[in-house]
């Protein structure tokens, strides 16, 4: 963990995250998440024990599965004693407790890093102090689609 002078504060670190070579789907190999914000009396902008939970049950979720895009225009999905998938002329087949379907157009490393952000703000309770939230997924060193969002005290 680096803390890192700025606006506030800014703490970096690093999760494993998924490493499965899924179809449909970006194969991140790290997420990177930042927190910037305030330090707190305690000396700390947060605690990072919920934020490091909530993304392992995350991974835990996603990971060695089959993600595919719920929102996409191109991509046509029928669930029933198995998930049909449909990409143009190509059709694949998949039981179902190897799929995910995600709130998602692409399962780019872009729309998985918006996705992840999205799931962080809606479960972790973050601290008034806490200014902003940014998630980045590595698809490979050098290659990091981030998400940001600014939170309101």
């Amino acid at each position: 963990m680096a803390i890192i002078p700025g606006y506030g504060s800014r703490l970096l670190t690093s999760f494993p995250a998924m490493t499965s070579a899924d179809a449909c789907m970006a194969t991140p190999t790290s997420c990177i998440w930042c927190c910037t914000g305030d330090m707190g009396d305690n000396g700390m902008i947060m605690d990072f024990v919920d934020l490091k939970r909530a993304l392992k049950n995350m991974v835990e979720e996603l990971d060695h599965r089959v993600l595919l895009p719920g929102r996409s225009p191109s991509v046509k999905i029928e669930q029933g004693g198995e998930v049909e998938v449909r990409v143009g002329s190509k059709r694949y087949v998949f039981p179902p407790e190897d799929v995910v379907i995600l709130d998602v157009a692409q399962c780019s490393a872009e729309g998985m890093a918006g996705l992840v952000l999205e799931r962080l703000i809606d479960e972790i309770e973050f601290t008034p102090n806490v200014h902003m939230i940014e998630v980045g997924l590595d698809e490979e060193r050098g290659q990091t689609a981030w998400a940001s969002r600014e939170l309101q005290p």
